[in-house]
């Protein structure tokens, strides 16, 4: 999924896809991403934050996502994979968003809980339906005014690609987030707007909503 994004992008070696049948290249070391940071001593201050780093012009023309009306949109996800549940909202926790005037709100949660639109407290596009495949939510995301989520793979799309993004997050997040920063030193774009407490979503949202009303 994620191999149609990384093309065209510079590259010191070889792009290979180990769920294929061709063979591992030979190397001589090895190393997870989440190492790399590590690796490199890198600190908030020397983290390469230039972004877009995805080959933005090149994702434009997939899916013809274009909104010609003078309101703003906005793409939402609402929940990450159940390996942690902590992260995800319910979805009546979008409630305080309803309110906001001019924004037309866009469904960009897949999984089984993107069946939840149904029940959505707001209005919802669901463009989902087009975005099942990683490009095409890119392409989704350069035409979109911005993009709120929770911290799942679509926070780190929309700020790879230089859009503007607004994490939500839980009280007690993942350490690359940096306890009490509402800004992220890999996504000059992102804003983070943290749980005051444990589980509590709903003043999160309120404050999504206040911001939103201000965008």
């Amino acid at each position: 999924m994620l191999l149609p994004l990384l093309d065209g992008m510079p590259r010191p070696g070889r792009l290979v896809n180990t769920w294929s049948t061709e063979p591992d290249p030979a190397y001589e070391v090895a190393i997870e991403c989440m190492e790399l940071a590590y690796a490199f001593r890198s600190t908030a201050e020397t983290v390469p934050a230039t972004v877009p780093y995805l080959s933005v012009e090149r994702l434009r023309g997939r899916g013809n996502f274009i909104f010609n009306d003078n309101k703003a949109h906005v793409g939402l996800v609402w929940a990450a994979s159940d390996w942690d549940t902590s992260r995800s909202l319910a979805i009546e926790d979008l409630a305080p968003l309803a309110v906001v005037p001019g924004v037309v709100f866009h469904s960009l949660q897949q999984g089984l809980r993107g069946a939840e639109i149904a029940l959505s407290p707001l209005p919802l596009d669901a463009l989902a339906r087009r975005t099942a495949e990683v490009a095409d939510a890119a392409a989704a995301m350069l035409a979109l005014d911005l993009v709120i989520t929770v911290d799942t793979m679509a926070a780190h799309l929309a700020g790879a690609l230089g859009r503007p993004v607004w994490l939500i997050l839980r009280h007690e997040a993942d350490w690359r987030w940096i306890r009490a920063r509402d800004r992220s030193p890999w996504y000059p774009t992102m804003r983070i707007f943290w749980q005051p407490q444990a589980g509590d979503w709903r003043s999160v949202m309120e404050r999504v909503a206040r911001e939103l009303c201000l965008f």
